[in-house]
C-alpha cells in the first residue's frame, strides 16, 4: 500500500474511489444502526477494527456518528507513511481536543485545535530537552530510595492497583519538578493525576462531553490540578526546577507562553510522565508475576545492568501486546492511497488512522506473535516499529520510560516476593492500556538476603 499527499487543491479523479465503508453488525439499519455503530466505537474499538479488517482487508472507513469518517490503513508500509506525514498536514490538535483534561477541561489561552497542536508540539520539544541522558541517570539513582520509602509499610498483603503507581509518579515527577517543588505539591499531584488518567478511556471521554461531566471525578481533579499547578508556578518562579525553568523559556509559534498556557504546559508534561508509565509499569509487573519461569530467569541474573535490560524488554513486550489502539491524524490536505491496483482518495478534513495492534501481532513480522517473549526485543524484531510511535508526534520519552519502569521493578522484585491472590483484572485498551478498575491483592514477603544479593 502506498500513501501519498495529493497535489494541492486536487479533487478525486473519475478513476479514484473512496475507501469502502465498514459497519458493525446491524450498523446500516435506520436509527438503530447509528446506536450500534456508536456503541461499538465507544465500547469495543479494537474489536471493531479487527472485524472490519477481517471483512475489508487493509483499507476501510469507519463512519463515526455525529463526528467524522475515520479511514484506517493497515500494514507496515502504511504505518510508516502515515506516521511520517508532516505535522501541519496530518494534525493531532483535533484528536487531542477530544481528551477531556488535555483538550477542553484544563484552561489555556485559546480553545481552537490549531493552538492546541502548537502547544503539544512545544511540549514535545520541551520534554526532549528535559529528558537528557544525565537526567535519566539521575532518575535511575533516585528510584531505589523512593521504592524503599514507599514500601516500608508493606506487610502480609498489598493492593498492586493502588500501591505501584505512586512510586512511578513520584520518581517521574520529582525528577522533572526538582526537590523543592515536589516537596511542596508532590503528594497532592499523585491522586489528582491518577484520577484524570481515567478520562482518556473512550466511554469516559464521551461522558465528559455531556452535562454530566460536572459529576465526574476526572473533572473535579482537573480543576483541583489547575489550582495546584498555578499556585506552584507562582510560588516557585525562582526555584531550581528543571520543568518550571523550561516552561518559563518555552515558545509556541515562536512566542513566549502566556500564563494560562504555561500552567497548561506543566500539566501536559506531567500528564505524559504519569498516565502511560504508571499504567504500563503496573501491567508489566502483572505480566512477570503471572509467569514464574520469567521471574526465576530475572532473579538468576547477577548483573544489575542485565536485569534492568531484561525488565526493559518486558515493558516493551507488554506494550507490544497492549499498544495504543489507534494513532489518528486529522488531514489538512487530501491523500492518495494506492492499494491492490486501485487509487483511493481521502479528502482534506478527513481523518486517517493506523492500528499498531495488528502490526505488533503480524505473524509475517513477529515470531509467535501472541506469546509473551521479552527476548524478541533483544533481537530487534520489526515489532519495535509500533511500540512508541514515530514521526512528528512519536514518543520522545522512550528511554526515560524504559529506565523508570525497569529500575523500579528491579528494586521492587529484589526486595519482595509478590504472589497474586486472585486473577488479575481484565485488561481494557480503548486508547492505551488503562488502569485496573478493581483491586489486585497480592501476598507480600521480604526476599531472603541471599536472593536480594543475587
Amino acid at each position: 500500500m502506498k500513501v501519498a499527499i495529493a497535489e494541492q487543491g486536487s479533487c478525486p479523479s473519475p478513476h479514484e474511489a473512496s475507501p469502502p465503508l465498514a459497519f458493525p453488525a446491524g450498523g446500516t439499519t435506520p436509527l438503530v444502526g447509528v446506536y450500534r455503530r456508536l456503541r461499538a466505537i465507544i465500547t469495543d474499538p479494537v474489536g471493531l477494527v479487527e472485524r472490519s479488517a477481517a471483512t475489508h482487508g487493509d483499507l476501510f472507513t469507519l463512519r463515526i456518528p455525529f463526528a467524522f469518517d475515520l479511514t484506517y490503513v493497515l500494514g507496515a508500509d502504511a504505518y510508516r507513511a502515515v506516521m511520517s506525514l508532516p505535522a501541519e498536514q496530518a494534525t493531532i490538535g483535533p484528536v487531542f481536543g477530544n481528551v477531556p483534561t488535555v483538550g477542553f477541561w484544563f484552561p489555556r489561552s485559546s480553545r481552537d485545535t490549531d493552538s492546541l497542536q502548537n502547544l503539544v508540539l512545544a511540549g514535545r520539544r520541551l520534554m526532549a530537552q528535559l529528558m537528557t541522558s544525565a537526567r535519566i541517570a539521575e532518575l535511575a539513582d533516585a528510584i531505589p530510595e523512593i521504592v524503599t520509602r514507599r514500601t516500608t509499610g508493606w506487610s502480609d498483603q498489598v493492593d498492586l492497583s493502588t500501591d505501584i503507581h505512586p512510586i512511578i509518579y513520584e520518581a517521574s515527577c520529582r525528577s522533572l519538578l526538582g526537590e523543592r517543588v515536589w516537596a511542596d505539591i508532590g503528594e497532592q499531584l499523585i491522586p489528582l493525576y491518577r484520577a484524570i488518567a481515567n478520562g482518556i478511556d473512550i466511554p469516559r471521554a464521551t461522558l465528559a462531553k455531556t452535562p454530566w461531566q460536572i459529576f465526574m471525578p476526572e473533572y473535579r481533579a482537573t480543576k483541583a490540578l489547575y489550582r495546584v499547578l498555578r499556585g506552584a508556578r507562582q510560588r516557585h518562579a525562582d526555584a531550581d526546577s528543571p520543568l518550571l525553568q523550561a516552561v518559563a523559556e518555552a515558545r509556541s509559534d515562536n512566542t513566549a507562553l502566556s500564563d494560562a498556557d504555561g500552567v497548561w504546559m506543566l500539566m501536559y508534561v506531567l500528564w505524559n510522565a504519569t498516565a502511560y508509565p504508571g499504567s504500563y509499569t503496573y501491567w508489566t509487573l502483572i505480566d512477570i508475576l503471572q509467569r514464574p519461569p520469567l521471574l526465576a530467569e530475572l532473579r538468576a541474573e547477577p548483573e544489575l545492568s542485565e536485569r534492568q535490560a531484561f525488565l526493559s524488554r518486558c515493558l516493551q513486550e507488554t506494550i507490544r501486546l497492549n499498544p495504543v489502539t489507534s494513532l489518528v491524524r486529522s488531514l489538512t490536505v487530501p491523500l492518495h492511497i494506492d492499494h491492490d491496483g486501485r487509487r483511493y482518495h481521502v479528502p482534506a478534513g478527513g481523518y486517517i488512522g493506523v492500528f499498531p495492534g495488528a502490526l505488533n501481532r503480524d505473524p509475517g513480522l513477529v515470531q509467535s506473535p501472541d506469546n509473551y517473549r521479552p527476548d524478541r526485543h533483544a533481537r530487534g524484531e520489526t515489532a519495535q516499529l509500533a511500540l512508541f510511535g514515530r514521526g512528528a508526534f512519536g514518543c520522545v520519552a522512550r528511554e526515560f520510560s524504559k529506565v523508570l519502569t525497569a529500575v523500579t521493578l528491579d528494586h521492587l522484585l529484589s526486595r519482595y516476593e509478590l504472589d497474586l491472590l486472585e486473577a488479575p483484572p481484565a485488561r481494557r485498551c480503548r486508547v492505551h492500556l488503562t488502569y485496573p478498575s478493581v483491586p489486585t491483592p497480592a501476598r507480600v514477603s521480604h526476599m531472603s538476603p541471599v536472593l536480594k544479593a543475587s
